[in-house]
């Protein structure tokens, strides 16, 4: 166990001034890069095979598929990844760092409807696709979470002791 003492106020009230300060700031940037990074891999997790029969969100996205697939030549069944309409998911997300944390993003048109707990549409969640919720409990869930926000306090304290 470790033990601080301190005799010296001012030298107390500056220590956790950093705890406020800068040292905060740069404890909770590191955690949330690294729990970003930690749900990347989550998030690109791709489920088992598509849901059968496809519940289409609306007759007119149903009617707009196979008549895109039709113009295009493409088989009426789609392969995921190796499919000349995917947009290959999996690959689009990347981790960024914001002045007060970090993202973990993709630009991917249409992503929102396959991986968002807010907006996914029910043929995705049948097939099983986790979305940006289903991550974060995951990481609480097996203790993930805790454990990277935990180090990195107990980091910044070591570096305010110092």
């Amino acid at each position: 166990m470790t033990t601080v003492t301190v005799t010296n106020m001012a030298e107390l009230q500056r220590m956790l001034s950093k705890i406020s300060g800068e040292g905060l700031k740069q404890a909770v940037q590191t955690a949330a890069l690294k729990l970003a990074e930690r749900a990347k891999p989550i998030m690109q997790r791709y489920p088992g095979p598509s849901h059968s029969p496809v519940l289409w969100s609306s007759p007119r996205q149903r009617a707009w598929w196979f008549a895109t697939r039709r113009e295009r030549g493409l088989p009426l069944e789609y392969t995921r990844l190796t499919d000349p309409m995917s947009k290959q998911l999996k690959y689009s997300w990347e981790v960024a760092a914001l002045s007060n944390g970090a993202v973990l993003g993709t630009r991917m048109d249409g992503a929102e409807y396959v991986q968002s707990s807010k907006t996914q549409w029910g043929q995705h969640t049948a097939t099983g696709w986790g979305t940006d919720e289903d991550a974060v409990k995951e990481l609480e869930r097996t203790g993930v979470m805790q454990a990277v926000v935990t180090a990195e306090i107990d980091s910044m304290v070591k570096r305010m002791l110092k």
